[in-house]
């Protein structure tokens, strides 16, 4: 899959400091990618906000509900990630 790096020559483009949104798409099952880890690699090579498309409880940030296929979570405190909410 060539998905990290579509995405980062998407994030190359844009200014420094843009806020990203609706990359819901990055989370389609058959990509098998750590999709947070995508995102804060990215973030090591040009400065940008996400609003993440899901929820954040218990120290998890979760992607979809539980049953679909798409549903994934990931424990905050294993990526280098700040939260605001």
């Amino acid at each position: 899959m060539r998905l990290e790096q579509c995405f980062n020559e998407v994030l190359r483009e844009l200014p420094d400091g843009v806020i990203i949104r609706d990359f819901d798409v990055m989370f389609n099952p058959d990509y098998q990618v750590d999709v947070l880890k995508i995102l804060t690699d990215a973030r090591r090579h040009k400065e940008y906000s996400a609003i993440w498309p899901g929820e954040k409880k218990d120290g998890k940030l979760i992607y979809s509900e539980e049953g679909y296929p798409d549903y994934k979570t990931y424990e905050i405190e294993n990526y280098d990630v700040t939260c605001i909410v």
